[in-house]
Parts: structure tokens; C-alpha cells; sequence
């Protein structure tokens, strides 16, 4: 429930911004000029900016003029974003101070403007009417806010959850856009229509509708598997569901166990249908990654049996079936300082969320193909090794958990100038993983890419005994 005094401070910004809105359209450009409407760049500055940020739109939560590329470029005036993940979530159409409110023609002349605005939608969808209840302006608007909603559900795998045209008179919400341009079905009930007044009087609504608040649903936190339908109730919100692995990286102080230690835990993360992403994670204990080749085996066991239980969680929690785990390459990625990721990283920086698609782990048991390369001696006969000195010991600040000459260990030079052109993911933990030990192989490297890789071809030469 949104707390009274946030829903009053709203209702406040509402009634100041129209005020404002009113006065600043009365003003003339500068001194001597003739008073004029504002146009929609003022319109924006005066009234929609404030409105946006009353929502919890800030600057950081939303994208101006957000560009959509297809035959030919959209620029959407407002799309308010997650800030982890980028994933869209609204769409705002703004317009001029002067632009005209929505009237049917024909037999919709006398209708609610709520009717009008789906029956326009249906009939630009193909449906019924077969004429167009609005004006040819009107219907242009609506083309617009379709080609934005079905543009950046393209582009980016998102149905953003709602889609508004306005300016500082009036506003219009589409409660699904989903439901409206992708599904082509709409009725009056789907859409929200105020003018002046009736958005004061309807303030609560427009927040419990529109705010990051009301929009930004998906817990920040991580949930458990048995827990899911108290987060997501109706399991065909669920389009995809992805394995994934929490990593904890940390500088031990214990000289009995290695530099870096790394806990591992199975996780899932599960993509709603309007691409918000949530976290489950396992109950059981995180367990540290074995130094020992003996218990390597035994780890990823374990870690893909944590997994295996909680999607068995999950299918328990509801009566409809919930989707098999996705491929990496499916994953729409976290958004990142350097672009976007299957790997997230905690302000800490000790802590990462890897997204592994289908596997239960980053780690393979061992490369999916033989490679004398893992040795730094091997590589400084060709004089192609990473660097001068050898690992010999795990390292916490080489980013080094294997060490030269263990199978998930690479020491090529020519490797590490590839991650740094990707760039791997992994990188931010682990900076000499062999690509081929890891399951993430596919997200970084193309089929054909792959081939020219050093490790492309037969062993070059034989690694030494004892690197």
C-alpha cells in the first residue's frame, strides 16, 4: 500500500504543476512579444519533467528522445528504464501545451473519450470500427505510441507495462500496451483519459499506475523457489527462466586456504513477460569452490543439484507448467558500466551474479577440448605467453583462482587480447579462466571465431611434466 503522505505530495505536485503550466503559458517569449502556447520542448521542461520525477522518473530511471532502430528511427520522448537492467517500462508521448484532447467522429461523436481511444486502437489493429472513430491527428498518435511499443518489444524483448500520451492539460494511459499492440485486444476498461481537474481529483490513480513504485514490482532482493507465487502469481508471466550462479570473491586472512577464496551457490533468474528480471536463490549454504581436481566433480554435482531442486520448487509452487531453463544467448544481459552482461556486480565488488542459461555453473568440469595452453611454460616457447610471470599460486589480485597448468587455466596471449575486445564477462573475477572450461564460451565466441582461437586446432606442442 502507497503511504497517504506520498499519495498527497503527489496530488500537490499535480496541482502546482498545472498552476505552473498555466502561468508559464501566459508569458509572452520576452519582453514586447506577443503571448503564444507553449510548445511541446516547454511543455516537457515546465510540466512533464516535474510530473515524471514526482513519479520517481529522476533522470537516472528514464531516457529522452530513447531511439528505436528499425526501417526507419523512432525517437520515444520519454522511456523510463530499470536502472540495473535496462529493460523498458513506460513509455511517454509528450505533446504541446495546445495539443487537442480526443473527440470521436461519426457515431463515437458523443462517446467517452475512453471508448474512442479503444475504438481507435481496434480499428488500427484491423478490427472493428471499419472507420476511424478519430482524426486522421489522432490515429497518427496512436500509430506513433503502437510503433514504439512494438519497436522496443523487438529490439529489446520488453512489453513496457504501460505507454501514456500527454502534456499539461491532459493524460492518457494505457494500462497494457502488451495486451493493446501485441495481442491486438482492448477495451474501454484498458485506458485512463483525465483531463485538468480530473487529474487532481484522479492523482491517486495516475500513481498507483504510473510511478516507479507501482511499476518496479520485481523484488531488489533475492527470493527462494517456494516463494515464487507470492512474487508471481500467475505463471504465464514467467517468459523465461534462466540458471545462474552466486559467486563471492574475497581476500582470506587464514593462511590455510587459498587467495582467492570463492563461494558458490546455485541461483535462477526468471524473466516476467515485461522483462523484469528476478532473483531466487538456494537455501542451502554457499560452498567454496575445491582447489582439488578430486572434489571438482563433486562441486558442480552438487551446485547442479541445488538448481535442479529449486526448478522443482518452482514447479511445485504452481498448477500451469513453468518453462524449461533458456540458453545464455537468450539471456537479455544486466546492464553494466561498459555495456551490458550475464554478470552483475555488487557495490561491494566482492560479490557477482552469473547467468549461465541452461548450466548450473560457470565452470565446466573440464575444457571441451585438448589445449597445451594452459601451461605459461608452453606458451613462453612460442613466446605467446599472457604475461612475464607464471601463476604459480592462486591470486586474488591477478583475478587467478587456477593456477598455471591446471586444465581451467589459459596462458595465452592471444586470449587475453580476445577477452579484452569482447569484453569477458568473467573478467571482473576471474582473468584467466580458459574459454573452453567455461559455459559462457558461446556468449563470448561465434562458431567461426572460435575456430581461428589458438586452441582451434590439434595441441601445438606437448606441455611440459611439471610447468
Amino acid at each position: 500500500m502507497t503511504a497517504e503522505a506520498t499519495l498527497d505530495a503527489f496530488r500537490r505536485t499535480v496541482i502546482d504543476m498545472l498552476a505552473g503550466a498555466d502561468r508559464a503559458n501566459q508569458l509572452p517569449d520576452f519582453a514586447g512579444a506577443a503571448a503564444a502556447e507553449m510548445l511541446e520542448h516547454n511543455t516537457r521542461k515546465v510540466a512533464l519533467d516535474p510530473l515524471l520525477d514526482a513519479l520517481g522518473w529522476s533522470f537516472r530511471d528514464r531516457t529522452e528522445e530513447a531511439r528505436v532502430v528499425g526501417d526507419t528511427t523512432l525517437f520515444i520522448d520519454y522511456l523510463g528504464i530499470d536502472r540495473e537492467t535496462r529493460v523498458a517500462e513506460l513509455i511517454f508521448e509528450a505533446k504541446a501545451w495546445n495539443a487537442s484532447w480526443i473527440v470521436g467522429k461519426g457515431s463515437y461523436a458523443a462517446r467517452p473519450p475512453t471508448e474512442v481511444l479503444a475504438a481507435a486502437i481496434s480499428h488500427l489493429n484491423g478490427g472493428a470500427p471499419k472507420t476511424c472513430p478519430v482524426t486522421k491527428e489522432w490515429i497518427e498518435r496512436i500509430e506513433q505510441v503502437r510503433d514504439y511499443v512494438v519497436g522496443v518489444h523487438a529490439k529489446g524483448g520488453a512489453i513496457v507495462q504501460r505507454a501514456v500520451i500527454g502534456c499539461a492539460r491532459w493524460i492518457i494511459i494505457l494500462r497494457d500496451p502488451g495486451k493493446a499492440f501485441i495481442d491486438k485486444t482492448i477495451t474501454a476498461e484498458d485506458v485512463i483519459a483525465l483531463q485538468m481537474q480530473q487529474m487532481v481529483d484522479r492523482s491517486d490513480d495516475i500513481y498507483t499506475l504510473l510511478s516507479t513504485e507501482a511499476l518496479k514490482v520485481a523484488p531488489r532482493g533475492p527470493i527462494h523457489a517456494d516463494e515464487i507465487a507470492l512474487h508471481l502469481p500467475d505463471p504465464t508471466d514467467i517468459r523465461r527462466l534462466f540458471r545462474a550462479v552466486h559467486v563471492n570473491r574475497n581476500r582470506t586472512t587464514d593462511p590455510y586456504q587459498p587467495q582467492p577464496s570463492i563461494y558458490a551457490n546455485a541461483w535462477l533468474i526468471v524473466q516476467r513477460r515485461d522483462g523484469a528480471l528476478l532473483t531466487i536463490r538456494s537455501r542451502a549454504a554457499p560452498e567454496t569452490i575445491p582447489t582439488n581436481p578430486k572434489f571438482f566433480a563433486e562441486h558442480l554435482d552438487e551446485m547442479q543439484e541445488r538448481s535442479d531442486t529449486m526448478l522443482a520448487h518452482m514447479r511445485t509452487a504452481y498448477d500451469a507448467p513453468v518453462p524449461d531453463p533458456s540458453p545464455i544467448g537468450t539471456f537479455p544481459n544486466f546492464a553494466t558500466t561498459t555495456g551490458s552482461s550475464p554478470v552483475r556486480r555488487d557495490a561491494t565488488g566482492s560479490n557477482y551474479l552469473v547467468a549461465t542459461g541452461t548450466a548450473a555453473h560457470y565452470l565446466r568440469p573440464a575444457p571441451n577440448l585438448a589445449c597445451d595452453f594452459h601451461s605459461h611454460e608452453a606458451c613462453r616457447l612460442i613466446g605467446l605467453q599472457d604475461e612475464e610471470q607464471a601463476v604459480n599460486a592462486r591470486s586474488f589480485d591477478r583475478r587467478s583462482f587456477f593456477m598455471t597448468g591446471e586444465p581451467h587455466h589459459c596462458a595465452h596471449r592471444h586470449i587475453k587480447i580476445a577477452k579484452q575486445g569482447v569484453p569477458c564477462p568473467i573478467d571482473v573475477f576471474e582473468a584467466k579462466l580458459c574459454c573452453r572450461a567455461c559455459t559462457l564460451q558461446d556468449w563470448c565466441w561465434s562458431a567461426e571465431k572460435l575456430k581461428r582461437a589458438p586452441c582451434g586446432g590439434p595441441p601445438a606442442i606437448a606441455a611440459p611434466a611439471n610447468p
